[in-house]
């Protein structure tokens, strides 16, 4: 299976790359960088669905497909890493947020409650 690459487009460090897990992990690195790239998780991911090769990415993007068995881990829970980055809700302190950013904000942390169980149950080890 070849290894699906993503790419982005700005020098971001904090996206993990095959070559940097695999130092991570202790493998050697050399052939990791082979493999088809693509410039967003989006089409790496779409790839892999289609059976195109193996791509490394964020848990919380496929966690959806792994529960639902349309793409499983293939190097196991022991092979992940925690990410160097999170994402953070903000909003201006001078600002009283209106009801509908209220009910958004409520979605939010409904829907980042359930993602989160679920990535627990998926990688216990590492929640």
């Amino acid at each position: 299976m070849p290894l699906l690459h993503i790419e982005p487009e700005s020098d971001d460090d904090s996206i993990l790359t095959w070559e940097a897990w695999g130092q991570q992990q202790g493998h050697q690195t050399e052939r990791l960088g082979s493999g088809p790239r693509y410039p967003n998780s989006a089409m790496a991911l779409q790839a892999t669905l289609d059976g195109q090769g193996v791509a490394f990415c964020g848990l919380s993007l496929v966690i959806d497909d792994l529960t639902s068995g349309r793409l499983i881990a293939p190097l196991g829970p022991e092979s992940a890493v925690l990410a160097s980055y999170a994402y953070q809700m903000v909003s201006s302190p001078f600002r009283r947020p209106t009801p509908i950013q209220e009910t958004f904000v409520g979605w939010i942390e409904e829907e980042a409650g359930k993602t989160g169980d679920l990535m627990a149950k998926f990688l216990p080890s590492i929640t």
